[in-house]
């Protein structure tokens, strides 16, 4: 509500996250790292968190002005998020983003998400279901799941990175073929 209603309280606090980012930025910046990841969730289960329309108006500038600084140094800017991201999507794409970190299975449901990813020449990290994949699933459907992604990323001419997370209820044989099946396909 204060967003569609414009609160002061709220637009400064934004306004003060932003200085308090850039000087974190610049320090980062100065340290020599290559990439800056901004893991703000835009998205739930089945829709955006906010409108477009207000992603568009409060939040993109303040990207813009985040943004900035690392490509004058030359560095990279990935976003994470998780679930529907919808028109903020595009939105993203507008900021001249260098990669995605979305749950690949959920993004990959809409097939114009790599072609627009391949078109913009956004970076994917692709990061397997660790959620029923791996603590559930076999070795064999690991294969079948990472081969698929290989293929696919590989038949685009590239495009994506495999990233992995490995929770506690993974079982070792999963985690083997995991970690051995990403190499092969690297």
């Amino acid at each position: 509500m204060d967003l569609c209603t414009e609160d002061n309280y709220l637009l400064e606090f934004l306004d003060r996250l932003v200085d308090y980012w850039l000087g974190t930025i610049d320090t980062f910046l100065d340290s020599g790292v290559d990439v800056i990841m901004f893991a703000d969730d835009w998205g739930t289960q089945s829709s955006t968190i906010i409108s477009p329309q207000l992603f568009q108006k409060f939040f993109k500038p303040r990207y813009e002005k985040l943004i900035e600084p690392v490509k004058k140094a030359g560095r990279k800017v990935f976003f994470h998020y998780c679930r529907f991201l919808g028109e903020i999507f595009n939105e993203l794409l507008d900021l001249d983003i260098d990669g995605l970190w979305p749950q690949i299975n959920q993004a990959e449901a809409d097939p114009m998400f790599v072609r627009k990813c391949v078109e913009s020449k956004v970076a994917i990290y692709i990061h397997p279901d660790r959620q029923k994949l791996i603590p559930l699933g076999t070795p064999k459907e690991i294969e079948k799941t990472i081969g698929k992604y290989a293929e696919r990323y590989h038949e685009l001419g590239g495009g994506g990175i495999f990233y992995i997370e490995i929770e506690n209820d993974a079982p070792f044989e999963n985690v083997k073929a995991l970690i051995e099946l990403v190499h092969k396909y690297r």
